[in-house]
């Protein structure tokens, strides 16, 4: 079998086991059918559409409900671990609610401070949430108000890396009636609501090192907790009302590009350069394949540990594949290159001239390996970046 046919097999191989595992991978991970032995999450937060539609009680309540209106500041946002998408804030927020409420709250003994509950709060131990005023202050047309210091450490759902290391980064905080009967489809509703044009929801100290702070909103949402939850009561779901506040943050691009891409582009360099290198000089040529490929395993490591696990690519995931596709496409083209030269007898007339035009033929072929892979890889990572 000739060297060339031998190449063609080996690609083919290599091909048909590309293929199998995407196959393999892709029944894997098929979504299957849950037996009836599992339990499925039922609770949900659901956002509406404004909190004119929270405070009339969101379809959920039988009489309109008692409102409770909530101001919100952040202060700060600090110990942002995307690896397990927590994050540590601090700040305040204040209360007010009617006299009504105050007659609920005091028929079944409960403080202000048990009004309010947070639910991606996920340490209880450090957590800190105590009132800022001895009591509550009662306004003008007999409503009472009472504000309250809160710091802790949270968890965000609202993480998503398909553009990673060029993201969008939403954090949220979510504020949630707590008393069971308090809730909207309870004996006395009450409903939770900001206002959206709240001018001070964020703090000077929001900034985190290597994010750009974009902005903030306060949404409504309702909380359902699942038929056969400790809440629920003659299979009726409970609802409370919540505000989640959103801060954004966007990744400097500048700080992406030289952290993540740089380090990937410098080894690139070495298996673009590659080819240049003489084809008389095989084991130099081999080496520079070979030393890519582990560079790039041991980076793709280290980005790996600073995000989640996920069920999806990421845009650097996408870049390190194709990085990999090419570098190990240069080192079959250098054993081949390697093997061209090899097959010729140094002691057969003619070896000179025989290794000239093997060689010739080599650099052509590399030569375009270098353009094609060039811009293959430019077009590649605008469209991982489009996609």
């Amino acid at each position: 079998m000739s060297n060339r046919r031998r190449t063609t097999a080996v690609l083919g191989l290599v091909l048909i086991l590309v293929l199998g595992l995407g196959i393999w991978h892709r029944e894997q991970f098929k979504p299957r059918q849950q037996p009836q032995q599992l339990l499925t999450a039922k609770n949900q937060f659901v956002q509406l559409p404004s909190f004119a539609a929270a405070a009339s009680g969101a379809n959920e309540s039988n009489k309109p409900p008692q409102v409770i209106r909530i101001g919100i500041h952040i202060s700060n946002i600090y110990n942002v671990e995307l690896a397990t998408q927590t994050f540590m804030s601090n700040g305040y927020f204040w209360l007010q609610w009617p006299e009504t409420v105050q007659q609920w709250m005091d028929a079944s003994e409960i403080e202000p401070r048990q009004l309010i509950d947070f639910p991606n709060n996920i340490v209880s131990y450090d957590f800190l949430y105590e009132p800022m005023l001895k009591a509550p202050r009662i306004l003008v047309d007999g409503s009472r108000e009472q504000a309250f210091r809160f710091s802790g450490h949270f968890w965000t759902e609202e993480l998503d890396f398909h553009q990673f290391p060029f993201q969008t980064m939403e954090i949220p905080i979510r504020f949630e009636i707590a008393q069971e009967e308090f809730a909207l489809n309870g004996p006395t509703p009450i409903s939770l609501v900001a206002d959206a044009e709240q001018s001070d929801p964020i703090g000077s100290l929001i900034d985190i090192p290597g994010l750009e702070f974009k902005g903030a909103r306060l949404d409504p949402f309702l909380h359902r907790y699942s038929d056969d939850s400790s809440f629920a009561t003659a299979n009726n779901r409970k609802a409370f009302s919540q505000v989640r506040i959103l801060t954004v943050f966007n990744t400097h691009p500048i700080t992406a590009i030289g952290q993540w891409l740089i380090p990937i582009l410098i080894v690139m360099l070495t298996v673009f350069v590659g080819p240049a290198v003489s084809a008389r000089l095989s084991d130099a040529r081999i080496a520079i394949p070979s030393a890519a490929l582990l560079t790039l395993v041991v980076m793709q490591q280290s980005y790996e540990i600073t995000i989640p696990q996920l069920s999806y690519l990421t845009f650097l995931d996408l870049v390190y594949l194709w990085c990999y596709t090419v570098t190990v496409a240069l080192f079959i083209l250098f054993v081949w290159s390697a093997n061209q030269c090899a097959s010729i007898n140094a002691e057969s007339p003619g070896y000179e001239q025989k290794l000239g035009a093997v060689t010739a033929r080599i650099n052509r072929i590399d030569r375009r390996f270098q353009a094609t892979s060039l811009v293959a890889t430019i077009l590649f990572m605008a469209w991982a970046y489009l996609r």
